[in-house]
């Protein structure tokens, strides 16, 4: 395990342990193991870590590996770790069902008319999870936590934490119209409102909760 290398990315991006911990919806022991090469990092893990390094996640594999560190590990080091293997194309089942028709516009919003798109291949930690799906990110507003063209795993049963992405469905403004989806990052939610923030631009958008018919977490992103 490259520890100095994750320090330095965490670094570059003025962002800390606990905020990658709360990326993850792990507590902060578990990311301290995990950096330390005491606790095995899954596939999944290795994408939303990427994201939230915004780095490709080849390069988190390698860090994993130790392979991106200059001068070679001793045999005894204790922070070597062997990486979880991912699973390549076409070994996954293909049954995770993609939602969401694109409509465009700068806010990457989309309409969420409950019609099915397409099946795609469900990662690992979507096992067993009746209720999961997937979006298309379109636009620019996310970029570079979600860049257009990704898709984004969604486990409707993940608690939200500061600074996970969220895809939420918002009320539409009649009563005939399907809800508009957005996909953001939560900030917080209070007895009143969910504040979630947008990078381009960068702003915090604030919903009234009577407004908001869904907020779900997105738990692994993929380059299709």
């Amino acid at each position: 395990m490259d520890k100095p290398w994750f320090k330095d990315r965490l670094t570059a991006q003025g962002r800390t342990q606990a905020d990658l911990a709360r990326h993850l919806g792990l507590d902060a022991s578990a990311v301290s193991r995990l950096l330390k090469g005491e606790r095995q990092m899954k596939g999944a893990e290795a994408v939303q870590v990427a994201t939230f390094l915004r780095c490709p996640v080849e390069d988190v594999l390698r860090a994993i590996s130790g392979a991106a560190v200059a001068r070679p590990h001793a045999v005894d080091d204790p922070f070597v770790a062997d990486p979880q293997p991912v699973a390549a194309s076409g070994e996954l089942p293909r049954n995770l069902p993609v939602h969401g028709a694109a409509v465009g516009g700068q806010d990457g919003s989309f309409e969420w008319n409950g019609e099915v798109q397409e099946y795609i291949e469900r990662p690992p930690q979507l096992t067993g999870v009746r209720n999961a799906f997937a979006v298309w990110v379109t636009g620019e507003s996310m970029h570079p936590m979600f860049q257009p063209g990704w898709v984004l795993h969604v486990n409707p049963n993940r608690p939200l934490t500061p600074g996970c992405g969220v895809v939420v469905q918002i009320r539409p403004s009649d009563d005939f119209g399907h809800p508009l989806c957005y996909i953001k990052e939560f900030v917080r939610r209070t007895a009143s409102k969910l504040v979630l923030r947008q990078y381009n631009p960068a702003i915090e958008i604030e919903w009234p909760l009577d407004e908001v018919v869904a907020a779900h977490r997105v738990v692994g992103v993929a380059d299709m």
